[in-house]
């Protein structure tokens, strides 16, 4: 059982990193944001880019933090701030991030899979495999 749940999870893995490679999509996809209507500029996008990248993962956290006190609502920031969160394995912080995303929008599907991927690095596959379906 566990090893078709582990081949069904890789499969998906495999199919989402097509959809995500080097993050280009992820990033590509919030840094549009136009600061008008309640989203952080292309600058401040661009500022978490460059700190994902170079690893900075506590800097991006702390950043991230100051923006979503402006922008509380905006779950590209949620969604980073949970990524921020799992690169440093904080892992049950980030599931609590990803969870307030989803809330704030349902069909995020991002953060279902980013959730999933915490998860399954808890060993909770039955509730990674509920993610990523």
């Amino acid at each position: 059982m566990i090893y078709v749940l582990m081949a069904i999870i890789l499969q998906r893995i495999k199919n989402l990193i097509k959809l995500f490679k080097n993050q280009k999509f992820f990033w590509m996809n919030i840094s549009q944001n136009k600061s008008s209507d309640g989203n952080p500029n292309h600058q401040d996008m661009r500022e978490l880019e460059n700190l994902y990248n170079s690893r900075q993962f506590n800097s991006l956290e702390n950043r991230v933090k100051q923006l979503l006190k402006k922008y509380p609502k905006n779950i590209n920031l949620h969604n980073i701030l949970g990524i921020a969160l799992k690169d440093q394995w904080k892992l049950v912080d980030s599931i609590k991030i990803f969870e307030k995303t989803i809330k704030i929008q349902p069909n995020f599907y991002i953060a279902y899979h980013n959730m999933g991927n915490v998860l399954k690095d808890l060993c909770r596959l039955d509730e990674a495999k509920t993610c990523y379906q």
